[in-house]
C-alpha cells in the first residue's frame, strides 16, 4: 500500500467505489426507491477516473491543511 495522498495512492483508488464514498452511495431516505443526485454524480465521477485516469493537479496541500 502506498502512502496516502501520494500520486499513486491516488491513482491506485481511482475508478473505485471506496469507503469514504460510501454514503454517497445510499439513497436519501425519502421513498425507497429514490437515489440521490449525489449518486449520480458519484458514479459519472468514478466512470470517468476509469475512462481518462485520475487527474491529481487539483491535489492541493497547504500548511493550514
Amino acid at each position: 500500500m502506498s502512502e496516502q495522498r501520494t500520486d499513486i495512492w491516488f491513482k491506485q483508488r481511482g475508478g473505485r467505489f471506496t469507503a469514504s464514498v460510501a454514503s454517497d452511495l445510499i439513497a436519501d431516505g425519502r421513498a425507497k426507491e429514490s437515489i440521490g443526485e449525489s449518486f449520480y454524480t458519484l458514479c459519472k465521477r468514478v466512470a470517468n477516473e476509469r475512462f481518462f485516469g485520475v487527474d491529481t493537479s487539483w491535489n492541493v496541500e497547504s500548511w493550514d491543511m
